[in-house]
């Protein structure tokens, strides 16, 4: 499988991992700290565990590359002996069992989830919307022979804007009863979700849409930080109310556009 001009590849030795009830479902993710050992406040990033040897205890992630990162810093000069923590283990796939159909969306950030996705859990009638760099990024993906391939070359992942909710808006319709799992730019899944859920009709358990990274990220955390108590209390009562963690997390984005966040 090659990794494509835009990934690093790191395979971490993580004995303890059971510890962590790392979920056995495709979109299976970690949060991993790095930095110096005598750095008070290590970096921490969110990646997907793309291959868990339980044998040998070893996970391999897939790191996208881009400018000066923490995360490109991290996985381009990582070195054998170096340590890292692992932490909140989570993953976002639950398709209702009466989903007649599965569409897949994901840029380069989202390629490794997507790519187990297709190896793993893959259903019947599955379509894969892909937005990626440059046309040999594609060979990352798994080829099967049933998949519905649809992607964009050169389109989003910081550079343009993304074309993924317009592509989803051509494949997914009220008539669907399907399931949409979408992993990419922030901004890009809340005019997804709002498209599924608002305009389709499409029920919470029919989406699981998720902002896997934000573009302008720095400038972005500056205006939410006088806002961030007031935010996240929106999400705290809804969880009190006993509303599930999705749609919790629903309202909780509704309040950040309300704000022009």
């Amino acid at each position: 499988m090659p990794l494509g001009r835009h990934m690093q590849r790191v395979i971490i030795h993580a004995p303890g991992l059971d510890h962590l009830q790392l979920p056995r479902i495709g979109d299976a993710a970690l949060g991993i700290y790095f930095g110096s050992p005598d750095d008070p406040a290590p970096t921490a990033r969110t990646y997907t565990v793309r291959e868990h040897d339980s044998t040998t205890a070893r996970i391999t992630v897939d790191v996208v590359l881009h400018g000066d990162a923490a995360g490109t810093r991290w996985a381009t000069g990582a070195a054998p002996g170096d340590g890292v923590e692992l932490a909140h283990a989570k993953s976002w796939f639950r398709p209702p069992p009466h989903a007649d159909r599965h569409v897949l969306v994901a840029d380069l950030a989202g390629l490794p989830a997507i790519s187990r996705l297709i190896e793993n859990s893959a259903h019947g009638d599955t379509t894969a919307i892909v937005e990626v760099r440059h046309e040999d990024d594609l060979d990352y993906l798994p080829k099967q022979r049933d998949l519905r391939l649809i992607p964009s070359i050169g389109t989003g992942n910081g550079v343009t804007d993304s074309v993924l909710p317009q592509l989803v808006a051509q494949h997914c319709s009220s008539t669907d009863d399907g399931y949409c799992w979408f992993a990419g730019e922030a901004s890009g899944a809340r005019t997804v979700r709002k498209f599924l859920r608002r305009e389709q009709g499409w029920t919470t358990d029919q989406t699981d849409v998720i902002g896997y990274w934000r573009r302008d990220a720095d400038k972005w955390s500056d205006r939410f930080v006088p806002h961030g108590p007031r935010m996240y209390a929106i999400y705290q009562k809804a969880i009190a109310e006993g509303k599930s963690e999705k749609v919790a997390l629903e309202e909780f984005d509704d309040a950040l556009e309300r704000l022009g966040l």
